[in-house]
């Protein structure tokens, strides 16, 4: 019953998002994923309410400080240097969303687009799932939800079939770690910040290279 309504959340939240497009008319991409990102906190508070779940169970507090700052020295220092490392030969024409010049690009990749799915993925399903499951468990699922979620980049010819596929797995053992930093921390400031730093990375390396 837990894993049909963390999928129903995620279809009713890709039906807001297209309401969402319809409505504004936005043609700015990133302008309009900016704009939707603080709709989709507040879709993930409202619904983490709905399912009773408290906004400290989905990690809204400060958690334990010395186990988050251990987490980002020890797990996202290191991811920031393979992000580094791995986006300095990526080509542009993989992520085709990105030929798309826009100043709210910077905006979303460094600093919107961590909450956005943090909260969606870790926040909510994550801990509605760990009601009915493990922690090791909910992470595994949740991480396989934020992985196929994904297919709407293939779907909305963002991203070619070849690179979902090549990115699989990095994305889902990246989940992994993100779910593991809540559960470990007790709070979405940790894995918002390492998500955040990746991306934004990985982002300014691809477009120094286009």
């Amino acid at each position: 019953m837990h894993i049909t309504i963390s999928i129903l959340i995620l279809l009713f939240y890709i039906l807001l998002s297209k309401i969402f497009v319809k409505a504004v008319r936005i043609s700015d991409p990133f302008k309009l994923h900016s704009l939707f990102a603080i709709l989709t906190i507040l879709y993930s508070i409202l619904s983490a309410i709905v399912l009773n779940l408290k906004l400290v169970d989905i990690g809204i507090s400060f958690g334990d400080t010395k186990k988050g700052l251990l987490i980002l020295t020890f797990i996202g220092i290191p991811l920031f240097i393979i992000a580094y490392i791995t986006s300095k030969s990526a080509k542009i024409y993989n992520f085709r969303y990105l030929y798309f010049k826009s100043k709210w690009q910077v905006i979303y990749f460094w600093i919107l687009v961590g909450p956005t799915e943090e909260f969606l993925f870790r926040g909510l399903i994550q801990s509605y799932l760990k009601l009915k499951y493990s922690s090791t468990t909910a992470i595994l699922l949740s991480s396989l939800l934020f992985t196929l979620f994904h297919l709407l980049n293939v779907l909305t010819k963002n991203e070619s079939w070849k690179l979902f596929f090549n990115l699989l797995p990095t994305r889902f053992i990246i989940s992994i770690i993100l779910g593991f930093s809540l559960d470990f921390s007790k709070s979405l400031i940790y894995p918002i910040i390492i998500h955040n730093i990746i991306d934004g990375i990985t982002f300014s390396n691809i477009k120094k290279n286009y």
